[in-house]
């Protein structure tokens, strides 16, 4: 806002928390989810996980074999009722074009509810794994893109149908922008716990709720581009 009423001109900015693309809520209660995910910094070298593989046909280079499968996600079921998953979505490639081919595969984290669940607690079930793979990385994640879907509440199929969409959100990142991070320097990778997935990540909720000032602690010391040394070795006891 600048200008005095009355006196000069005066205009306003507005600028949204959350904007949904492609999709229209009535309201701000209608605004009830059913899934949430996240791409986030580092995540697909976490996830350290490649569909492609390749085929030499002799000693020499050339001619090779590129194959590529999309990889098999990993789910878990919490007993909240929250199912969280690590799965994956491919761009690619162009078939038109004649003279080089692209397939890119990113990793997202995901949670999912069998009952509409407002924007707020999604997000924090989201951040709760996104925690979890911050721990395994050692350093703090950012948010990149997110996706949600709802209900579509004019279809007339049973179970509902559900709808897909993007969202952005206005905040500024909470964490500081880091060059990626090789995946055997990690703490622990996905490969390190997928038999477990499940097992580990119930654990890691539960302890959460016991021990949420050092956790707060943790995480605000990886996120926060600047501490004092006091803080930092008191997050590391």
């Amino acid at each position: 806002r600048s200008g005095l009423p009355g006196l000069t001109k005066t205009f306003q900015v507005f600028r949204p928390g959350i904007i949904a693309y492609d999709v229209h809520f009535a309201s701000a209660d209608e605004f009830r989810l059913t899934s949430l995910s996240g791409r986030y910094s580092n995540l697909d070298q976490w996830v350290n996980t490649s569909g492609l593989s390749y085929a030499f046909a002799s000693a020499n280079l050339y001619p090779i074999a590129i194959t590529y499968a999309k990889p098999e996600g990993v789910k878990a079921t919490l007993s909240n009722g929250i199912s969280v998953s690590v799965d994956f979505s491919v761009t690619g490639p162009d078939f038109g074009n004649r003279s080089g081919v692209q397939i890119q595969q990113q990793a997202w984290l995901g949670v999912r509810s069998s009952d509409e669940r407002s924007y707020e607690e999604l997000l924090r079930g989201l951040t709760l794994v996104a925690d979890f793979v911050s721990l395994g990385i050692g350093q703090a994640v950012r948010l990149a893109e997110m996706q949600a879907g709802a209900m579509d509440s004019e279809s007339t199929e049973n179970p509902q149908k559900t709808i897909y969409f993007r969202l952005h959100h206005n905040a500024e990142p909470i964490a500081p922008l880091r060059e990626d991070i090789d995946p055997w320097r990690m703490l622990f990778t996905l490969s390190d716990i997928r038999e477990n997935f499940a097992t580990f990540l119930e654990a890691w909720c539960i302890q959460q709720e016991k021990l949420r000032p050092l956790y707060s602690l943790y995480f605000g010391t990886l996120r926060s581009a600047s501490m004092y040394v006091e803080q930092i070795g008191r997050a590391h006891v």
